[in-house]
């Protein structure tokens, strides 16, 4: 009972890690931007450790329930979900929503005039 639960925790946990990254992403809200403007890192965690994480957690998860003939799913997900994780939270600034592009262009320019 208690493998049943870890790897549901594991599919939830997934999801709402994944939920996280995409309303962030929109940022139709201003509490859904509430990492953008932060000067400690949370763009990196926005961008690249909630969608990486969420991803290695879905394939842990598919890791318990697959058959051991298609376990090799299982490692592409954990794979390609430590790559994004990595990628995004040292290079947050490459990819993003247009409002945090902007926002980054907005303050190189502030920067180039001081």
């Amino acid at each position: 009972m208690t493998d049943v639960l870890l790897t549901i925790g594991f599919f939830a946990a997934s999801a709402l890690l994944l939920w996280l990254f995409v309303w962030s992403w929109r940022g139709r809200t201003h509490v859904a931007r509430w990492w953008y403007r932060d000067i400690y890192g949370s763009d990196s965690m926005a961008m690249g450790f909630f969608p990486g994480v969420g991803i290695v957690l879905f394939g842990v998860g598919l890791y318990r329930v697959l058959p051991d003939s298609l376990i090799g799913i299982a490692y592409l997900f954990i794979v390609i979900g430590a790559l994004v994780a990595m990628i995004g939270m040292v290079l947050p600034f490459l990819w993003g929503p247009r409002f945090y592009k902007d926002f980054r262009k907005r303050e190189r320019t502030r920067a180039k005039r001081k």
